[in-house]
């Protein structure tokens, strides 16, 4: 993914999943083009962070850049191809 925006100071990093192999996108919702996600609750926001399969298009949003860090490392847990491809081993 090229980023939308570029914030020098964000982070934006696109990795390889040893998982799986494939590329994985760490990045702020901004520089993706992306809406924050937002509570119902109390109006605050949920999600800041996402990370983007390279190979398959699935996305995912956290609260957080340490879980998105920590989820670019398993993309079988939130791409449903990834996950098959794990699963076909």
């Amino acid at each position: 993914m090229v980023p939308m925006n570029n914030h020098e100071n964000r982070y934006f990093r696109t990795t390889r999943a040893r998982q799986t192999g494939t590329h994985v996108t760490t990045a702020h919702a901004d520089d993706l083009g992306l809406d924050r996600g937002v509570s119902e609750y109390d109006g605050m926001e949920t999600t800041r962070w996402y990370n983007a399969c390279e190979e398959h298009g699935s996305i995912v949003g956290h609260a957080t850049l340490s879980l998105a860090k920590t989820f670019a490392s398993v993309p079988a847990e939130w791409c449903e191809e990834c996950r098959e491809m794990v699963a076909a081993r």
